[in-house]
């Protein structure tokens, strides 16, 4: 089974700039992907203070390493870069035999390659006013200078495959409380969320559920592929959230996170789009949001009532 979206990111902060890599992994891979931690901790530090200019402001990276057994053999697609948002975005794939059998110095050098190689096909985009020379510098320059061996990390042997995922939600939130709002809300003040250290906590919890299996009158995903497609779309949305809301305690940009997999679902039937605002309700409920401003019901039933 696929731990699509496995609660970690690479992180790379500059002033007004986020790099992040997003696990796709097989559970199996678990514990000998967990160096992404260790790599994270060592980069905030490191790219804390540097600066590469506003042509990308987001940079995320997914680092794919899924059983063959369970691979749904999905094509890499082209970097995907957005003019307006600055954000840029694309997925590698790591050799499964390999990564599970190397050990995590031998795992820091296959990530360094493969993202320094990465690079090459960013520098096709021709994004302006980004250095990207420099950023490849300084991080050829990280991967080489950074030391795992004063870390606790994961241990070398290989995983056994583990068909077990987290238990399902326990939650079928009431939609009337998350669905309120019409038009004349949607010009209300912005709302100001508290964010802590335990609404942070409670995302990842949520992460880690197991999504769109039979709960209630819903029957489920038809197959476990769309299973786990539909899981990626709320896994992601959550990743960026943990990663992003602390920079952004607002509700518009909550929303606006939520349009994004709007978007990305609009072929789903509709017990699968009723899950989707089922589990964007239970982030309103975590973040204290007690209305979308009409944003559920336009996308789910085609009109705010």
């Amino acid at each position: 089974m696929i731990d699509c979206h496995q609660g970690t990111k690479f992180l790379v902060r500059g002033r007004k700039m986020l790099v992040a890599f997003l696990r796709h992994i097989s559970l199996d891979a678990k514990r000998s992907t967990n160096i992404i931690n260790i790599l994270s901790e060592k980069a905030k530090a490191f790219f804390n203070n540097r600066e590469y200019g506003p042509g990308i402001t987001s940079f995320y990276i997914g680092m794919i390493c899924v059983n063959p057994q369970n691979d749904l053999h999905q094509k890499l697609g082209k970097p995907k870069y957005n003019k307006k948002t600055k954000v840029l975005e694309y997925d590698l794939k790591l050799d499964y035999k390999q990564f599970m059998h190397a050990t995590d110095l031998e795992r820091k050098e296959i990530l360094a390659e493969k993202v320094i190689n990465s690079l090459a096909s960013i520098e096709q985009l021709k994004i302006k006013d980004f250095d990207l020379e420099s950023f490849k510098r300084d991080l050829t320059v990280f991967f080489r200078d950074v030391s795992i061996e004063d870390v606790e990390i994961t241990d070398d042997a290989p995983e056994e495959p583990s068909d077990q995922l987290p238990e399902e939600p326990s939650f079928r939130p009431d939609f009337s409380l998350f669905f309120q709002g019409s038009e004349k809300n949607k010009t209300q003040a912005e709302q100001i969320l508290n964010i802590n250290d335990e609404v942070i906590l409670q995302l990842k919890e949520l992460k880690k559920q197991k999504k769109f299996g039979p709960e209630g009158l819903y029957p489920g995903a038809v197959s476990e592929r769309s299973r786990l497609k539909l899981q990626r779309k709320i896994d992601t949305l959550l990743e960026h959230l943990i990663l992003e809301i602390k920079d952004n305690p607002k509700k518009s940009f909550v929303l606006s996170k939520f349009k994004s997999v709007m978007e990305q679902s609009l072929d789903c039937d509709t017990e699968d789009k009723e899950m989707i605002c089922a589990y964007l309700g239970k982030i309103m409920e975590i973040l204290q949001i007690q209305s979308s401003d009409g944003l559920l019901n336009s996308w789910l039933y085609g009109f705010d009532v």
